[in-house]
């Protein structure tokens, strides 16, 4: 009786923890789903009008009902998100909402059908019905929204064997393209996507062949993917905080059922580098391509840095972040505080690549109490041919300097030409520099000083070239943020901050203006205000703005630089003097004709010229940094290096110039031409284009590296026709011409 007893305890325990078992499997299958869309108090409505037949892919795009049976090449908008969303059957997801909520099977039903209408006319991918069908973005989506619906449709009462068997073998189909290469997106966050995608499809159906592969590649490409996509301090470099934030949930959601190492450690990397990125009243940014974002719930990660904590439950608990934060000498964020009644000053240089990045080098961001006073423009849609799309990715629509009267355009040419120069600081201020070359020709140079127990922020603008430009120092103002003129110099801003220009400019007021269009910004996806803008209007080779920021009654009265110290006076009487660190120094065009070295760089700086390792000249600059040295004839293409010393010693600064080539070629020779002749031959310099007119053709040829050349002439040549000869060197230079007849 014993013996039996214990074995039925024994089948007793087995067969319960097996039920136990099961159902853990069957719960845990929902670690493995991405939900695109949310139930919401319209996730019935949504989903009722769908089974209507019209097409709805999300709520930033209204209803659209076909006129005939859809054909998967729909496009009502004219908009390639909306096609984006489409393509990545983001209706599935809508209608699977609606079963969650009703368990009413008529929306699994609805589903079924698009899959198989989709499938059928996409199946073969060598002949989509779109190109965003395939892309690597809408893959990884449709993957998502596949796999959601697969998880409630086989468990709902209209579910077959044969049906079951269908929609895996789609699932099946969709890991096999997402685990190829020819499908994968290494250069943008779509990498990421889909290899969230792909390991949570793998992790769903354990017992397939391919599953541990598929998990495998997964989180190596996803590694790799961090290497490249994040500085070594962790900041992301696709320019926007809210695709930082997207980036760092994705490998969250891998993360979290990897539970690997190696990503566990990039996690609390990248969770501590965008903390310091957090404004002081607990928001993020809208720098680049975003939108106006809310920090997720901490419940969201498996891990957390102590920082991200902070931030994430708005200062209850984790580790306070600096104040004062220095991100990858690419993002600079100055606070007084955290919480509500805070300041917050952002500045940036990040330019790494196109990614979701704006004209926005040098830009900054200013919030006061919540509020952003100077504000950023907003991601809006990623429509490239929208003419507001354009002017929010400009500099119009950020806080800089625009050369002019034209931005710039977002290019790869443009990486490596922008950078944070100086970052120091101090216990009673903070001085952080940075400087661009993307104007041709143009040295485009920002100073921030930010002085701590006033709380005042002061910028210098330096604009330095050659030739005179115009130039526009453009400020955007908040949302619903009131402004007042004072005098031309002056603004009075949200009725408790002082606007005020130290140097004459032009200032002309913008408030959405639709031509040319200026004074816009966004907050959420294709929406649009309009909003105050400031622009300063200067001209010449050396333009210097002198801005302050302080709140009133105390302001700024006066801000100057003589030589290498800033000095700040206040209404109230206290006056404050920074030294300024060098900046790069700007050199003019220098030729193998010139004998001197003109530029400019810090007033008072002692200027030494280096021809590699030998100091070849030395000089001062004036007061105002103008300096103009005596150098030796210099042969072209030999690379000068001017190195600026402070005058105080402190600071250090180099830059080069490359010698210019002005000196003309020689006069090229040409042999003797006869009548008939059908080849002219001669010599120039080496390397150098010849040029060689007869009568009224012109044929042209290079010269070898000895200065050789031959032209074969198409037409007879007749006694007593004019040919010169003339020879254009690398670096444009004409020579005269040499003139015979033929003889």
């Amino acid at each position: 009786m014993k013996k039996i007893t214990i074995a039925l305890l024994t089948v007793a325990i087995f067969i319960g923890s097996s039920i136990h078992s099961y159902a853990a499997a069957i719960v845990d299958k929902e670690i493995f789903l991405t939900k695109r869309s949310g139930i919401t108090k319209d996730t019935v409505l949504n989903a009722d009008r769908i089974l209507n037949g019209e097409l709805f892919v999300s709520p930033k795009y209204p209803f659209y009902k076909p006129y005939k049976a859809i054909n998967w090449k729909e496009d009502p908008y004219k908009n390639t998100t909306w096609r984006l969303y489409y393509q990545s059957l983001d209706t599935l997801s809508y209608l699977t909402n609606a079963y969650e909520v009703t368990k009413d099977p008529k929306y699994l039903s609805y589903g079924f059908s698009l899959i198989q209408s989709f499938w059928k006319a996409n199946g073969n991918p060598a002949r989509p019905t779109d190109s965003y069908t395939y892309n690597a973005h809408a893959l990884a989506n449709r993957t998502n929204n596949l796999l959601y619906f697969y998880h409630y449709y086989i468990s709902s009462p209209i579910v077959t064997y044969s049906s079951k068997q269908y929609l895996k073998t789609v699932l099946r189909k969709h890991g096999t393209y997402l685990n190829s290469s020819k499908y994968y997106n290494s250069k943008t966050n779509h990498g990421y996507f889909q290899d969230r995608s792909l390991f949570e499809l793998a992790s769903y159906f354990p017992e397939e062949t391919t599953s541990i592969q598929w998990k495998s590649n997964a989180v190596y490409r996803t590694k790799t993917h961090i290497k490249r996509d994040f500085t070594p301090e962790g900041l992301h470099k696709e320019h926007s905080p809210q695709y930082f934030l997207v980036v760092l949930n994705l490998v969250q959601d891998m993360n979290k059922i990897a539970e690997d190492a190696e990503l566990t450690q990039f996690l609390l990397k990248e969770q501590n580098a965008f903390s310091k990125l957090v404004l002081s009243n607990f928001t993020i940014p809208r720098l680049g391509d975003s939108d106006q974002t809310k920090l997720p719930k901490t419940t969201s990660y498996s891990v957390l840095d102590p920082e991200f904590e902070y931030v994430l439950t708005k200062g209850k608990q984790g580790k306070q972040p600096s104040l004062v934060s220095n991100i990858s000498n690419s993002v600079a964020v100055i606070r007084d505080g955290w919480g509500a009644n805070t300041t917050s000053l952002l500045f940036t240089t990040s330019n790494f690549s196109t990614t979701h990045k704006h004209a926005d080098d040098l830009s900054f961001i200013l919030t006061q109490k919540g509020k952003e006073i100077f504000t950023d423009s907003g991601k809006y849609n990623y429509d490239t041919k929208d003419a507001y799309q354009k002017y929010l990715r400009s500099t119009f629509a950020h806080n800089v300097v625009t050369v002019d009267g034209k931005s710039y355009p977002i290019s790869s040419s443009n990486v490596g030409k922008v950078k944070m120069t100086n970052f120091i600081d101090n216990p009673d201020h903070v001085i952080v520099m940075g400087e661009h070359t993307i104007y041709n020709g143009v040295r485009v140079y920002r100073t921030i000083v930010y002085l701590k127990n006033k709380k005042v922020t002061l910028i210098q603008d330096e604009i330095i070239s050659d030739a005179k430009h115009k130039t526009n120092q453009v400020f955007n103002i908040g949302q619903n943020v009131p402004t007042q003129t004072l005098d031309p110099n002056t603004v009075l801003l949200n009725n408790s901050m002082t606007m005020k220009q130290h140097v004459q400019s032009n200032l002309v007021e913008y408030y959405g203006q639709k031509s040319p269009i200026r004074g816009f910004g966004s907050t959420l996806f294709n929406n649009l205000y309009p909003i105050k803008q400031l622009d300063f209007e200067s001209n010449g080779n050396n333009v210097q703005y002198f801005t302050s920021l302080s709140s009133t009654p105390n302001t700024v009265s006066q801000f100057s630089l003589n030589e290498d110290l800033y000095t700040i006076s206040m209404s109230d009487g206290s006056t404050y003097n920074v030294a300024k660190p060098m900046t790069t120094p700007f050199v003019n065009k220098f030729t193998n004709l010139d004998i001197k070295l003109n530029g400019f760089t810090q007033g008072g700086a002692n200027i030494n010229v280096l021809s590699g390792q030998s100091v070849i000249a030395t000089g001062q600059a004036t007061t105002t940094g103008n300096f103009a040295i005596d150098v030796p004839l210099q042969l072209a293409g030999t690379n000068l290096t001017v190195v600026a010393t402070s005058k105080n010693g402190q600071y250090t600064a180099s830059g080069t110039v490359t010698v210019k080539d002005e000196i003309a070629p020689d006069i090229p020779t040409l042999n003797t031409v006869s009548a008939n002749s059908k080849i002219i031959t001669g010599k120039a310099e080496g390397n150098a284009t010849v040029i060689v007119k007869v009568g009224n053709r012109t044929y042209t040829t290079k010269a070898d590296k000895y200065g050789k050349y031959q032209i074969k002439v198409t037409m007879p040549i007749k006694k007593g026709t004019n040919i010169s000869v003339s020879a254009k060197d690398l670096s444009g230079n004409l020579s005269d011409l040499f003139k015979v007849k033929a003889s």
